[in-house]
């Protein structure tokens, strides 16, 4: 496996103002890395880092008062370097590349009807089961396994509610 990424050098006050500009999860998304990775790099320098119920109080025009830098203390870095990382490239060997060549090619493309409307009832059923689930956290909806319906997650950035979707109702 070979990540491909590259990155940037942050000096302390650089990141002190990105991390208060902005929240942290925002961020390490924008950066492909995880919230306690980019944490981690904030505690290495020694940034305060805006308390939980932060920008909720900012969203609400709440006056919320930012702590000052503290001063690089001995032995502290003056920087941390950041990678951004791009995408994670999977060698899967000559077996799977010949197979995937011509997966663009029109008569290997696979064709969806508009409506589901006649669908079979394995998947009217997951589609109700969908429609009436909730999201978590992360966006995924929070389904419930149904013998007689397929068992598959869906979430927001797939398109939300799977009946706006991907399933014309």
């Amino acid at each position: 496996m070979n990540i491909e990424s590259s990155g940037k050098r942050f000096a302390q006050e650089d990141l002190y103002e990105l991390v208060w500009s902005k929240p942290i999860r925002t961020i390490a998304k924008e950066f492909g890395i995880s919230d306690v990775a980019l944490a981690k790099k904030c505690r290495k320098l020694g940034i305060p880092r805006p308390p939980v119920g932060y920008w909720q109080k900012i969203a609400f025009g709440q006056k919320v008062r930012r702590p000052f830098l503290p001063k690089t203390q001995p032995g502290q870095p003056e920087s941390v370097w950041i990678p951004f990382v791009s995408k994670i490239l999977i060698d899967l060997g000559p077996e799977v590349a010949r197979r995937t060549a011509n997966l663009d090619l029109p008569e290997n493309q696979i064709h969806v009807r508009d409506s589901l409307r006649d669908a079979h009832p394995l998947i009217r059923l997951t589609r109700d089961l969908l429609n009436n689930s909730r999201h978590d956290d992360y966006g995924a909806q929070l389904g419930r396994w149904h013998e007689g319906s397929l068992n598959i997650r869906v979430s927001k950035a797939s398109g939300g509610a799977p009946c706006s979707s991907w399933m014309h109702c």
